[in-house]
């Protein structure tokens, strides 16, 4: 059995997620639908039939709800980040994050959070 080398903690978490496709001019190409099965500050598994090649860059945009992050008003929030697909199996694959990431309100509020 093949030993867990993450660093980081994952969590079982379910977030509705949209996943696009980045050409090598880093032109989107395609976008679909996924959710996560769990996630970390590093990565996550992306859920859907339709996994991206591997070493793919690809943008993606979550959805969290705000009770869990208490800094923004409202009720939901998105996440915006972009990262590299690292493994592929089955129904999902695995996307390493880069390290830049925004944070806003759906509804249209201003703000945003980032590092």
């Amino acid at each position: 059995m093949e030993s867990d080398k993450r660093r980081q903690k994952r969590f079982s978490l379910e977030l509705s997620a949209e996943l696009t496709v980045l050409d090598e001019g880093e032109q989107k190409r395609e976008s679909h639908a996924y959710h996560t099965r769990d996630i970390s500050s590093s990565g996550a598994f992306f859920l859907n039939s339709t996994a991206m090649p591997l070493d793919s860059m690809v943008d993606i945009e979550l959805d969290w709800p705000l009770d869990k992050l208490k800094k923004i008003e409202g009720k939901r929030a998105q996440v915006k980040l972009s990262g590299l697909v690292v493994r592929v199996e089955g129904n999902g694959m695995g996307v390493s994050f880069d390290e830049e990431y925004e944070i806003s309100p759906i509804n249209g509020q201003e703000g945003s959070l980032g590092e």
